[in-house]
C-alpha cells in the first residue's frame, strides 16, 4: 500500500547542530523525537514508517538500546543517521548489524527517495531484511537505473590516483556503465567522442582544482561535468557551479547521489544520450 503520509521516530543526538532543520515535520511527515533514556520504555504498540538513530559522536547509544528498538520495530526500516564527527570508523564507531548508515549531507536526497518508493509501492534499500547484505542493498538500488533508461557513452573520470578512480568507477559500474581515467588515456578524436560526461574527483577546492576543470574543458569539450568533493562549503559549491559544474556530491557517497547527479548534470550539456 502506498504511503502519502509518513510517521518517523527519531533517537539519539538530534538535538545536535549537525542536524539543525535537517529533520522536521511537515505535511506529509509526522515526526516522534525520543530522547535515549527512553527508548528502553517503548512497547512497540505506536507504529511508525522508519527508525531514524542520529550519531553525532561514536558511542553516544548503547548497543542494549538499539537491540531494544530491533526488538519492538523488528519490520520497521531503521537507519543510522551519521554527524560531522563521524567521517571515519575511528570516530563513528562499528556499524550496527542490519542498520544502513547515512550521513548527514546525504539525508535530504535518500529520505526524499524513500518517501518516493513508499508512495509509488516499490521498494527502497532501507525496507530490506536486517541480514540484507551489502549486495543485496546495491541490487535493489541498481534496479532504479536511470528512470528506466539506459546511459550511452563512457563517463571519463578525472582522479589523482588509481583508488580514487576505482572508487567511482566500481560505483558506476553497478549501473552498468563504462570509464575510463582521463590521467590515464591517449586521446584522440573518436576516443573524445565516446566520453559523453566527466566526473572529476578531488578532495578540496583550491586554485589547482579550478585548473583542473580549465583544463578538463580545453581538452574534451564542454562536457557535463559532476564533481565529487570532501565536504564542500555552500559559497565553494556555488563558485563551482560557476565554472561549469554540473552536480556536485560529497564524499563519501552513496549509489543514489551520483546516480541523481549524472542526471542533475546531463542537463547543461549535449553529449550526454539517455534513452
Amino acid at each position: 500500500m502506498s504511503k502519502d503520509e509518513l510517521k518517523i521516530l527519531v533517537t539519539g543526538q538530534y538535538w545536535h547542530s549537525d542536524y539543525s532543520g535537517l529533520i522536521s515535520s511537515n505535511n506529509a511527515t509526522t515526526v516522534t523525537l525520543l530522547p535515549v533514556e527512553k527508548i528502553i520504555r517503548l512497547d512497540g504498540e505506536e507504529e511508525y514508517d522508519l527508525v531514524v538513530i542520529a550519531q553525532a559522536r561514536r558511542d553516544f547509544i548503547a548497543k542494549e538500546s538499539v537491540d531494544h528498538l530491533q526488538t519492538v520495530y523488528p519490520n520497521t526500516p531503521t537507519v543510522t543517521l551519521l554527524g560531522s564527527w563521524c567521517e571515519g570508523e575511528v570516530r563513528s564507531g562499528e556499524p550496527w548489524a542490519g542498520i544502513p548508515r547515512v550521513y548527514w549531507h546525504q539525508w535530504e536526497g535518500e529520505f526524499n527517495r524513500f518517501a518516493s518508493a513508499l508512495a509509488h509501492n516499490k521498494i527502497h534499500d532501507w525496507q530490506l531484511p536486517k541480514t540484507a547484505t551489502p549486495t543485496d542493498r546495491i541490487a535493489t538500488i541498481k534496479r532504479e537505473s536511470f528512470e528506466g533508461q539506459s546511459f550511452e557513452g563512457i563517463i571519463g573520470v578525472s582522479a589523482w590516483t588509481n583508488v580514487q578512480y576505482e572508487m567511482i568507477a566500481d560505483s558506476l559500474s553497478a549501473f552498468g556503465i563504462q570509464t575510463c581515467w582521463i590521467e590515464r588515456t591517449t586521446w584522440d578524436g573518436e576516443a573524445k567522442s565516446l566520453i559523453n560526461l566527466v566526473i572529476l574527483d578531488d578532495d578540496s577546492v583550491s586554485s589547482n582544482l579550478e585548473n583542473r576543470i580549465n583544463w578538463l574543458f580545453s581538452t574534451l569539450g564542454q562536457r557535463p561535468l559532476v564533481l565529487t568533493l570532501s565536504f564542500p562549503r555552500a559559497d565553494e559549491v556555488e563558485k563551482l557551479k560557476k565554472l561549469g559544474a554540473g552536480a556536485i556530491v560529497s564524499k563519501p557517497f552513496t549509489l543514489a547521489e551520483i546516480r541523481q547527479a549524472i542526471l542533475d548534470a546531463s542537463g547543461i550539456g549535449e553529449k550526454l544520450n539517455i534513452g
